[in-house]
């Protein structure tokens, strides 16, 4: 009991160092150089220089509006994951804003600063996904997207961030659609090959005692299908494909309902996913 509550206690420190570094970074590069990258910094950017509505303000009101969307829309789970980074990065962005003007960086070339922007920005946002957290905002509007009418998560959150980024580039200047989508494409690099090492999609080799959980759960909540092979002793071995964004769903809750489990994930670099 005390070996889980410590390593539930790290987690939530990690997740909150990874919320403070992300604030920091937007409070010394993002917001000074007036770059719109989409979701609730995008839109944080733009009130602050149009409207001239502090960050925080504008953060806290979309982090709780997305987070009550979430509480009527998606599962317990899904806003449970959500709540930490909602209520706290608005908190650190605020808090951190004093500690950023001492150590204003001065940074005049955009090129370089949207490089340390999206190195920064892919490995906080790799820890809180490999932490199992979600950064809420409008990742969560993607969720329920996805749940009630089968958008696709990554669709979804690409046509929203790009409408932000472009209103961006109208209002402020034109320049900043081109360091967007250069902080964007290192920030996905960083989080896809350096910390989570992963692939487009990910197959589990699964062997439980606990079957039909674990194929309800691929068929009910992950809406995949899977073969199972009879092995030897009369157990069986589920196979299956899922996307890699869900892979630390299964892998926990594997976990959860069978400490036992054996099971093998690969990465898969191509896969005909049914939905």
């Amino acid at each position: 009991m005390f070996k889980k509550q410590k390593k539930g206690i790290i987690r939530y420190i990690k997740l909150t160092i990874a919320l403070f570094v992300a604030a920091l970074s937007f409070n010394i590069l993002i917001l000074p150089l007036k770059i719109v990258l989409g979701g609730n910094n995008g839109v944080a950017v733009l009130f602050e220089t149009i409207f001239k509505i502090r960050p925080f303000i504008t953060l806290i009101i979309l982090s709780l509006f997305f987070l009550l969307l979430s509480f009527l829309f998606l599962d317990k789970e899904q806003t449970i994951s959500s709540i930490y980074a909602s209520i706290f990065y608005p908190l650190f962005v605020k808090f951190s804003y004093p500690i950023a003007r001492f150590i204003s960086l001065n940074i005049n070339d955009l090129l370089l600063a949207s490089i340390y922007i999206g190195i920064i920005s892919g490995i906080t946002n790799g820890m809180i996904i490999k932490l199992e957290f979600n950064n809420g905002g409008i990742n969560i509007l993607s969720n329920i997207l996805y749940k009630y009418y089968k958008i696709s998560y990554s669709k979804s959150m690409f046509i929203m961030n790009t409408i932000i980024v472009v209103i961006g580039g109208l209002t402020i200047s034109l320049n900043n659609i081109l360091y967007a989508v250069i902080i964007l494409y290192i920030n996905s690099y960083v989080v896809d090959r350096f910390i989570l090492n992963r692939s487009k999609y990910k197959c589990f080799e699964i062997i439980t005692k606990e079957n039909d959980l674990v194929e309800n759960y691929i068929v009910q909540k992950l809406k995949r299908t899977y073969t199972k092979i009879e092995t030897t002793n009369k157990k069986f071995l589920i196979i299956t494909a899922i996307k890699t964004e869900e892979y630390y769903a299964l892998k926990k809750f594997i976990k959860e309902i069978d400490q036992q489990a054996f099971f093998l994930i690969r990465n898969s670099y191509d896969a005909k996913i049914t939905y």
